[in-house]
Protein backbone atom coordinates (compact mmCIF):
# COMPACT_ATOMS: atom_id res chain seq x y z
CA UNK A 1 0.00 0.00 0.00
CA UNK A 2 1.29 3.47 -0.90
CA UNK A 3 0.69 5.82 2.01
CA UNK A 4 1.08 9.60 2.23
CA UNK A 5 1.57 10.96 5.76
CA UNK A 6 0.99 14.72 6.07
CA UNK A 7 2.68 16.81 8.79
CA UNK A 8 3.52 20.52 8.95
CA UNK A 9 6.96 19.78 10.40
CA UNK A 10 9.33 16.85 10.81
CA UNK A 11 12.03 16.17 13.42
CA UNK A 12 15.45 16.86 11.93
CA UNK A 13 14.06 18.89 9.05
CA UNK A 14 12.25 21.70 10.91
CA UNK A 15 12.70 23.81 14.02
CA UNK A 16 10.86 23.82 16.26
CA UNK A 17 8.76 20.65 16.22
CA UNK A 18 6.57 19.02 18.83
CA UNK A 19 5.12 15.69 19.91
CA UNK A 20 2.54 15.72 17.11
CA UNK A 21 5.31 15.74 14.49
CA UNK A 22 7.22 13.01 16.32
CA UNK A 23 4.11 10.80 16.37
CA UNK A 24 3.82 11.14 12.57
CA UNK A 25 7.54 10.48 12.09
CA UNK A 26 7.46 7.34 14.24
CA UNK A 27 4.37 6.08 12.39
CA UNK A 28 6.25 6.40 9.10
CA UNK A 29 8.98 4.17 10.55
CA UNK A 30 6.48 1.59 11.83
CA UNK A 31 4.71 1.41 8.47
CA UNK A 32 7.97 1.01 6.55
CA UNK A 33 8.93 -1.87 8.84
CA UNK A 34 5.82 -3.72 7.61
CA UNK A 35 6.83 -3.20 3.99
CA UNK A 36 4.51 -0.29 3.14
CA UNK A 37 5.51 2.33 0.56
CA UNK A 38 5.45 5.53 2.64
CA UNK A 39 6.18 9.13 1.69
CA UNK A 40 5.73 12.28 3.76
CA UNK A 41 4.19 15.56 2.68
CA UNK A 42 5.38 18.52 4.71
CA UNK A 43 6.20 22.23 4.46
CA UNK A 44 9.52 23.68 3.31
CA UNK A 45 12.43 22.73 5.56
CA UNK A 46 13.77 25.24 8.07
CA UNK A 47 16.94 23.17 8.54
CA UNK A 48 19.58 22.95 5.81
CA UNK A 49 18.89 19.40 4.70
CA UNK A 50 18.73 17.74 1.33
CA UNK A 51 15.23 16.41 0.75
CA UNK A 52 15.10 12.59 0.59
CA UNK A 53 13.06 11.15 -2.26
CA UNK A 54 10.40 9.96 0.22
CA UNK A 55 9.68 13.51 1.46
CA UNK A 56 7.75 16.03 -0.64
CA UNK A 57 7.40 19.66 0.42
CA UNK A 58 4.38 21.88 -0.15
CA UNK A 59 4.91 25.59 0.33
CA UNK A 60 2.43 27.69 2.29
CA UNK A 61 2.27 30.93 0.27
CA UNK A 62 -0.02 33.76 1.37
CA UNK A 63 0.89 33.12 5.02
CA UNK A 64 1.39 36.86 5.44
CA UNK A 65 -1.70 37.82 3.47
CA UNK A 66 -3.36 38.88 6.72
CA UNK A 67 -7.14 39.47 6.67
CA UNK A 68 -7.60 37.93 3.20
CA UNK A 69 -6.22 34.52 4.21
CA UNK A 70 -8.05 34.75 7.54
CA UNK A 71 -11.38 35.08 5.76
CA UNK A 72 -10.56 32.35 3.23
CA UNK A 73 -9.92 29.89 6.11
CA UNK A 74 -7.78 27.68 3.87
CA UNK A 75 -4.77 28.46 1.68
CA UNK A 76 -5.73 28.07 -2.02
CA UNK A 77 -2.16 28.08 -3.35
CA UNK A 78 -1.08 25.45 -0.81
CA UNK A 79 -4.13 23.41 -1.86
CA UNK A 80 -3.04 23.57 -5.49
CA UNK A 81 0.50 22.59 -4.45
CA UNK A 82 -0.81 19.57 -2.53
CA UNK A 83 -3.04 18.62 -5.45
CA UNK A 84 -0.09 18.58 -7.84
CA UNK A 85 2.04 16.47 -5.48
CA UNK A 86 -0.71 13.94 -4.75
CA UNK A 87 -1.66 13.67 -8.42
CA UNK A 88 1.97 12.91 -9.26
CA UNK A 89 2.61 10.50 -6.36
CA UNK A 90 -0.76 8.67 -6.58
CA UNK A 91 -0.99 7.38 -2.97
CA UNK A 92 -3.62 4.81 -1.97
CA UNK A 93 -4.35 6.71 1.27
CA UNK A 94 -3.62 10.17 2.71
CA UNK A 95 -3.13 10.26 6.49
CA UNK A 96 -3.29 13.76 8.00
CA UNK A 97 -1.38 14.89 11.12
CA UNK A 98 -1.20 18.56 10.15
CA UNK A 99 -2.63 21.98 11.02
CA UNK A 100 -1.45 24.31 8.24
CA UNK A 101 -1.59 21.55 5.63
CA UNK A 102 -4.74 19.94 6.99
CA UNK A 103 -7.34 21.57 4.72
CA UNK A 104 -5.06 21.96 1.66
CA UNK A 105 -4.11 18.26 1.69
CA UNK A 106 -7.63 17.10 2.59
CA UNK A 107 -9.30 19.17 -0.16
CA UNK A 108 -6.69 18.04 -2.69
CA UNK A 109 -7.13 14.37 -1.74
CA UNK A 110 -10.91 14.61 -1.98
CA UNK A 111 -10.65 16.26 -5.40
CA UNK A 112 -8.49 13.32 -6.54
CA UNK A 113 -10.84 10.79 -4.86
CA UNK A 114 -8.06 9.49 -2.59
CA UNK A 115 -9.25 8.01 0.74
CA UNK A 116 -8.36 10.14 3.76
CA UNK A 117 -7.61 9.39 7.41
CA UNK A 118 -6.84 11.87 10.18
CA UNK A 119 -5.11 11.46 13.53
CA UNK A 120 -6.64 13.96 15.98
CA UNK A 121 -3.75 15.58 17.87
CA UNK A 122 -5.39 18.84 18.94
CA UNK A 123 -8.76 20.62 18.74
CA UNK A 124 -8.14 21.95 15.21
CA UNK A 125 -11.45 20.67 13.84
CA UNK A 126 -13.40 22.49 16.57
CA UNK A 127 -11.33 25.55 17.45
CA UNK A 128 -9.21 28.00 15.40
CA UNK A 129 -6.96 28.37 18.45
CA UNK A 130 -6.64 24.56 18.81
CA UNK A 131 -7.37 24.48 22.56
CA UNK A 132 -11.12 25.05 23.21
CA UNK A 133 -9.98 27.38 26.00
CA UNK A 134 -11.84 30.66 26.47
CA UNK A 135 -10.01 33.86 27.48
CA UNK A 136 -11.24 33.41 31.08
CA UNK A 137 -9.70 29.92 31.22
CA UNK A 138 -12.99 27.98 31.02
CA UNK A 139 -13.62 25.27 28.41
CA UNK A 140 -15.60 26.17 25.29
CA UNK A 141 -18.45 23.79 24.50
CA UNK A 142 -19.93 25.82 21.61
CA UNK A 143 -17.01 25.07 19.21
CA UNK A 144 -16.21 27.29 16.23
CA UNK A 145 -18.71 29.87 15.08
CA UNK A 146 -19.58 33.53 15.55
CA UNK A 147 -18.55 33.32 19.24
CA UNK A 148 -14.90 32.87 18.15
CA UNK A 149 -14.74 36.66 17.86
CA UNK A 150 -14.42 36.76 21.66
CA UNK A 151 -11.16 34.79 21.58
CA UNK A 152 -7.68 35.65 20.36
CA UNK A 153 -5.87 38.85 21.23
CA UNK A 154 -8.20 41.52 22.66
CA UNK A 155 -9.21 44.17 20.14
CA UNK A 156 -11.66 47.08 19.95
CA UNK A 157 -11.26 47.47 16.20
CA UNK A 158 -14.80 46.91 14.80
CA UNK A 159 -13.45 45.67 11.46
CA UNK A 160 -11.30 43.04 13.14
CA UNK A 161 -14.19 41.95 15.33
CA UNK A 162 -16.42 41.66 12.26
CA UNK A 163 -13.70 39.72 10.39
CA UNK A 164 -13.41 37.29 13.32
CA UNK A 165 -17.17 36.72 13.34
CA UNK A 166 -17.26 36.10 9.59
CA UNK A 167 -14.26 33.79 9.82
CA UNK A 168 -15.79 31.85 12.71
CA UNK A 169 -19.00 31.19 10.79
CA UNK A 170 -17.25 30.44 7.50
CA UNK A 171 -14.70 28.19 9.25
CA UNK A 172 -17.44 26.11 10.88
CA UNK A 173 -19.06 25.51 7.48
CA UNK A 174 -15.80 24.51 5.75
CA UNK A 175 -14.36 22.36 8.54
CA UNK A 176 -17.62 20.60 9.38
CA UNK A 177 -18.18 19.76 5.71
CA UNK A 178 -14.75 18.23 5.12
CA UNK A 179 -14.33 16.55 8.52
CA UNK A 180 -17.57 14.63 7.96
CA UNK A 181 -16.10 13.40 4.69
CA UNK A 182 -13.00 11.89 6.25
CA UNK A 183 -12.99 8.14 5.63
CA UNK A 184 -11.40 7.34 8.97
CA UNK A 185 -10.31 9.11 12.17
CA UNK A 186 -7.74 7.96 14.72
CA UNK A 187 -8.00 9.32 18.26
CA UNK A 188 -5.70 8.71 21.21
CA UNK A 189 -8.32 8.57 23.96
CA UNK A 190 -11.93 7.57 24.64
CA UNK A 191 -12.60 11.17 25.71
CA UNK A 192 -11.59 12.41 22.26
CA UNK A 193 -13.78 9.79 20.54
CA UNK A 194 -16.78 10.83 22.62
CA UNK A 195 -16.28 14.51 21.72
CA UNK A 196 -16.21 13.67 18.02
CA UNK A 197 -19.34 11.53 18.26
CA UNK A 198 -21.19 14.32 20.07
CA UNK A 199 -20.20 16.70 17.27
CA UNK A 200 -21.88 14.46 14.70
CA UNK A 201 -18.99 12.32 13.38
CA UNK A 202 -20.20 8.70 12.91
CA UNK A 203 -18.72 6.46 15.59
CA UNK A 204 -17.91 3.66 13.14
CA UNK A 205 -15.33 5.91 11.46
CA UNK A 206 -13.42 6.57 14.70
CA UNK A 207 -10.79 4.23 16.14
CA UNK A 208 -8.90 4.64 19.42
CA UNK A 209 -5.34 3.66 18.47
CA UNK A 210 -2.32 4.86 20.43
CA UNK A 211 0.57 4.25 18.03
CA UNK A 212 3.43 6.26 19.57
CA UNK A 213 5.91 3.98 21.33
CA UNK A 214 8.80 5.36 23.38
CA UNK A 215 12.26 4.45 22.12
CA UNK A 216 14.86 4.59 24.92
CA UNK A 217 17.74 3.86 22.52
CA UNK A 218 20.05 6.28 20.72
CA UNK A 219 20.29 6.14 16.93
CA UNK A 220 23.07 3.57 17.03
CA UNK A 221 20.94 1.14 19.02
CA UNK A 222 22.63 1.65 22.39
CA UNK A 223 20.17 1.86 25.29
CA UNK A 224 20.05 5.22 27.07
CA UNK A 225 21.16 5.05 30.69
CA UNK A 226 20.60 7.79 33.27
CA UNK A 227 23.38 9.61 35.09
CA UNK A 228 22.79 9.67 38.85
CA UNK A 229 22.16 13.09 40.40
CA UNK A 230 22.72 14.12 43.99
CA UNK A 231 19.83 16.61 44.03
CA UNK A 232 16.16 15.72 43.77
CA UNK A 233 15.11 16.42 40.18
CA UNK A 234 11.70 17.39 38.78
CA UNK A 235 11.19 17.55 35.01
CA UNK A 236 8.80 19.62 32.88
CA UNK A 237 8.70 19.17 29.08
CA UNK A 238 6.55 21.28 26.77
CA UNK A 239 6.17 24.49 24.79
CA UNK A 240 6.74 27.64 26.80
CA UNK A 241 3.20 29.00 26.75
CA UNK A 242 0.34 29.46 29.19
CA UNK A 243 -1.52 26.33 28.06
CA UNK A 244 1.36 24.09 29.13
CA UNK A 245 1.28 25.54 32.65
CA UNK A 246 4.97 25.90 33.54
CA UNK A 247 4.04 28.89 35.72
CA UNK A 248 2.01 26.62 38.01
CA UNK A 249 5.02 24.42 38.75
CA UNK A 250 7.40 27.37 39.16
CA UNK A 251 5.07 28.78 41.81
CA UNK A 252 4.85 25.36 43.45
CA UNK A 253 8.65 25.19 43.74
CA UNK A 254 8.69 27.62 46.67
CA UNK A 255 6.81 25.10 48.84
CA UNK A 256 8.75 22.17 47.39
CA UNK A 257 12.11 23.73 48.31
CA UNK A 258 10.97 24.43 51.85
CA UNK A 259 10.01 20.78 52.33
CA UNK A 260 12.84 19.24 50.27
CA UNK A 261 15.82 21.63 50.25
CA UNK A 262 18.05 21.39 47.21
CA UNK A 263 15.39 20.05 44.86
CA UNK A 264 15.46 21.37 41.30
CA UNK A 265 13.03 21.89 38.42
CA UNK A 266 14.32 21.40 34.88
CA UNK A 267 12.13 22.82 32.09
CA UNK A 268 12.64 21.72 28.47
CA UNK A 269 10.83 23.28 25.52
CA UNK A 270 10.86 25.95 22.84
CA UNK A 271 9.68 29.51 23.56
CA UNK A 272 6.45 29.55 21.56
CA UNK A 273 5.20 32.66 23.40
CA UNK A 274 8.02 35.14 24.04
CA UNK A 275 5.97 37.25 26.42
CA UNK A 276 5.17 34.17 28.48
CA UNK A 277 8.81 33.04 28.46
CA UNK A 278 9.92 36.49 29.65
CA UNK A 279 7.30 36.35 32.41
CA UNK A 280 8.57 32.94 33.53
CA UNK A 281 12.16 34.19 33.74
CA UNK A 282 11.03 37.22 35.72
CA UNK A 283 9.03 34.96 38.06
CA UNK A 284 12.09 32.78 38.68
CA UNK A 285 14.16 35.87 39.54
CA UNK A 286 11.48 37.50 41.70
CA UNK A 287 11.04 34.29 43.71
CA UNK A 288 14.82 33.80 44.05
CA UNK A 289 14.65 30.41 42.35
CA UNK A 290 17.67 30.83 40.08
CA UNK A 291 19.50 27.95 41.81
CA UNK A 292 16.46 25.69 41.66
CA UNK A 293 14.90 26.24 38.20
CA UNK A 294 16.81 25.41 35.02
CA UNK A 295 15.27 26.64 31.75
CA UNK A 296 17.04 24.55 29.11
CA UNK A 297 15.07 25.43 25.97
CA UNK A 298 14.42 22.82 23.23
CA UNK A 299 16.35 19.54 23.25
CA UNK A 300 16.53 16.56 20.85
CA UNK A 301 14.18 13.72 21.72
CA UNK A 302 17.06 11.45 22.77
CA UNK A 303 18.12 14.07 25.31
CA UNK A 304 14.53 14.43 26.55
CA UNK A 305 14.34 10.67 27.12
CA UNK A 306 17.63 10.80 29.02
CA UNK A 307 16.34 13.64 31.20
CA UNK A 308 13.18 11.65 31.98
CA UNK A 309 15.31 8.69 33.05
CA UNK A 310 17.45 10.94 35.26
CA UNK A 311 14.53 12.70 36.95
CA UNK A 312 12.80 11.69 40.18
CA UNK A 313 9.40 12.70 38.82
CA UNK A 314 7.74 14.40 35.87
CA UNK A 315 5.12 17.17 36.04
CA UNK A 316 2.42 17.76 33.40
CA UNK A 317 0.53 20.91 34.52
CA UNK A 318 -1.70 21.35 31.46
CA UNK A 319 -4.18 24.25 31.47
CA UNK A 320 -6.36 23.03 28.59
CA UNK A 321 -8.50 19.99 27.87
CA UNK A 322 -5.84 17.92 26.15
CA UNK A 323 -7.35 14.66 24.90
CA UNK A 324 -4.38 13.42 22.90
CA UNK A 325 -1.82 11.97 25.31
CA UNK A 326 -0.03 14.23 26.01
CA UNK A 327 3.16 12.64 24.72
CA UNK A 328 5.38 13.58 27.68
CA UNK A 329 2.88 11.89 30.01
CA UNK A 330 3.01 8.63 28.05
CA UNK A 331 6.80 8.83 27.72
CA UNK A 332 7.29 9.32 31.47
CA UNK A 333 4.88 6.52 32.37
CA UNK A 334 6.47 4.20 29.79
CA UNK A 335 9.84 4.79 31.45
CA UNK A 336 8.41 4.03 34.92
CA UNK A 337 8.57 7.58 36.23
CA UNK A 338 5.95 8.85 38.69
CA UNK A 339 3.92 11.76 37.31
CA UNK A 340 1.97 14.65 38.80
CA UNK A 341 -0.47 15.89 36.15
CA UNK A 342 -3.47 18.17 35.80
CA UNK A 343 -6.87 16.61 36.38
CA UNK A 344 -8.16 17.69 32.98
CA UNK A 345 -8.96 16.35 29.53
CA UNK A 346 -8.10 12.68 28.96
CA UNK A 347 -5.33 12.55 31.60
CA UNK A 348 -7.59 10.74 34.12
CA UNK A 349 -7.93 7.95 31.54
CA UNK A 350 -4.26 7.21 32.08
CA UNK A 351 -3.69 8.19 35.71
CA UNK A 352 -5.56 6.70 38.67
CA UNK A 353 -4.87 9.24 41.39
CA UNK A 354 -2.64 7.78 44.09
CA UNK A 355 -2.10 4.46 42.31
CA UNK A 356 -0.03 5.02 39.16
CA UNK A 357 0.47 8.77 39.51
CA UNK A 358 -1.08 11.87 41.05
CA UNK A 359 -3.72 14.29 39.75
CA UNK A 360 -3.84 17.94 40.78
CA UNK A 361 -6.03 20.94 40.05
CA UNK A 362 -4.79 22.49 36.78
CA UNK A 363 -4.25 25.93 38.32
CA UNK A 364 -3.34 24.83 41.84
CA UNK A 365 0.38 25.29 42.71
CA UNK A 366 -0.47 24.11 46.23
CA UNK A 367 -1.81 20.74 45.05
CA UNK A 368 1.11 20.24 42.70
CA UNK A 369 3.58 21.08 45.49
CA UNK A 370 1.91 18.68 47.91
CA UNK A 371 2.09 15.74 45.49
CA UNK A 372 5.63 16.58 44.34
CA UNK A 373 6.87 16.74 47.94
CA UNK A 374 5.24 13.40 48.77
CA UNK A 375 6.99 11.70 45.85
CA UNK A 376 10.37 13.25 46.69
CA UNK A 377 10.09 12.24 50.35
CA UNK A 378 8.95 8.68 49.61
CA UNK A 379 11.33 7.41 46.91
CA UNK A 380 10.45 3.71 47.33
CA UNK A 381 6.72 4.37 47.09
CA UNK A 382 7.40 6.71 44.17
CA UNK A 383 9.29 3.89 42.43
CA UNK A 384 6.36 1.53 42.95
CA UNK A 385 4.00 4.17 41.55
CA UNK A 386 6.24 4.54 38.49
CA UNK A 387 6.21 0.78 37.93
CA UNK A 388 2.41 0.77 38.08
CA UNK A 389 2.40 3.63 35.57
CA UNK A 390 4.57 1.59 33.21
CA UNK A 391 2.20 -1.38 33.44
CA UNK A 392 -0.78 0.90 32.74
CA UNK A 393 0.78 2.32 29.58
CA UNK A 394 1.77 -1.11 28.30
CA UNK A 395 -1.95 -1.89 28.05
CA UNK A 396 -2.20 0.75 25.31
CA UNK A 397 -0.21 -1.56 23.07
CA UNK A 398 -1.93 -4.88 23.78
CA UNK A 399 -2.99 -4.92 20.13
CA UNK A 400 -0.54 -4.26 17.30
CA UNK A 401 -1.16 -0.55 16.50
CA UNK A 402 0.35 -0.84 13.01
CA UNK A 403 -2.01 -3.69 12.11
CA UNK A 404 -4.97 -1.69 13.47
CA UNK A 405 -4.00 1.33 11.38
CA UNK A 406 -3.59 -0.74 8.22
CA UNK A 407 -7.01 -2.28 8.88
CA UNK A 408 -8.43 1.25 9.16
CA UNK A 409 -6.75 2.22 5.86
CA UNK A 410 -8.41 -0.73 4.12
CA UNK A 411 -11.76 0.13 5.66
CA UNK A 412 -11.36 3.77 4.59
CA UNK A 413 -10.49 2.71 1.04
CA UNK A 414 -13.59 0.53 0.89
CA UNK A 415 -15.80 3.32 2.27
CA UNK A 416 -14.56 5.87 -0.26
CA UNK A 417 -15.35 3.68 -3.26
Amino acid sequence: MKICLVSDRLPGFHQPWSGAELICWRLSQLLRETGQDVFLLTTGFTEKRKSPEWISTAELPLQKAGPLLTLLVFNPLATLNCYQILKRKKPDIVHLHAVGLFLPALIAAKALQIPTVMTVLDHLIFCPYLSLRKPDGSICTAYHGIQCSDCGRPTRNPLRILARKIRGCWRSVIYDYFVRRLDGIIVLSKTSKLRLERSGVPGDRIRVIYHYQVDSHVSGGERLTPVSRARKSILFVGWSNELRGLHVVVRAMQDVIKAVPGSTLTAVGAEEDRHYATWIRAMVNDMNLQDHVNLLGPKPNEEVIRLILESDLVVVPLQWTNEFGPMILVEAMSLAKPVVASNIGAIPELIQDGFNGFLAGPDSPGQFAEKMVWLLKNPELAKTMGEQAQKSVQRLYQNDPTKEILDLYRSAATRSQ
